[in-house]
């Protein structure tokens, strides 16, 4: 009974000493939506507090859905035909640490007929682009995501490049495009440790104190 009694002492100073840390995840999002026009656009994420934990891991998650425009301009007043015009809209998002993030789309090759009118400009779009790109962010950087102020993303859609044929003097080509979006920051952490109460380790040594005395009685 006396061994059972100090056995239980000793694994209860054990277990109170054993306070572990958890693993979690803090996660923010915020969305975007712009064209060409309103580029470059700010947007800001949370930053990860310390006061949370320990950090382990900050993975980037952005999701871009991109739609090139080519711009047909006429020059005359009259409709004017085209072949091959197409145009490209590449889409970048910059963040604390040289974080670059890079998405591109591209209308292919479109055939078809400016409205009338000078100075009249037709739009013509491709099919939209979804995609979704995750980063494992180097821990090097990690000290420019932690804090307690929101971090600065930039994100920007061009400059386009465009081409097409028509008639000379008939018509000009531009680019434009739409993207909206998502930026994910998941934080995985260690929360700090629970202190253990006093209570648990005066128990355990009560309980040690207790197996000492009785030995004592014994001899």
């Amino acid at each position: 009974m006396k061994k059972a009694i100090a056995a239980a002492g000793v694994t209860l100073l054990l277990a109170a000493g054993a306070g572990t840390a958890n693993a979690a995840l803090y996660t923010d999002t915020e969305s975007f939506s712009f064209n060409g026009s309103t580029s470059p656009y700010n947007l800001s994420v949370n930053s990860f507090n310390p006061a949370l934990g320990t950090l382990t891991d900050i993975s980037l998650i952005v999701t871009t859905n991109i739609t090139p425009e080519v711009q047909l301009i006429n020059y005359t007043n009259s409709t004017q035909s085209f072949t091959n015009a197409q145009s490209t809209s590449p889409f970048a998002l910059t963040g604390p640490g040289s974080t670059v993030v890079n998405a591109t789309a591209s209308t292919g090759l479109i055939n078809g007929t400016a409205a009338a009118g000078q100075f009249v400009i037709s739009t013509f779009s491709g099919s939209t682009v979804n995609q979704t790109q995750t980063f494992d962010l180097s821990s090097a950087i990690w000290n420019q995501y932690m804090g307690t102020s929101p971090l600065s993303f930039l994100a920007t859609l061009g400059p386009f490049t465009s081409s097409a044929s028509f008639a000379s003097g008939t018509l000009g080509v531009g680019g434009q495009g739409l993207v909206n979006g998502n930026v994910t920051i998941d934080y995985t952490y260690d929360t700090t440790p629970t202190p253990i109460p006093a209570a648990a380790w005066l128990l355990g040594s009560g309980l040690m104190g207790l197996f000492g005395l009785k030995k004592k009685e014994m001899v």
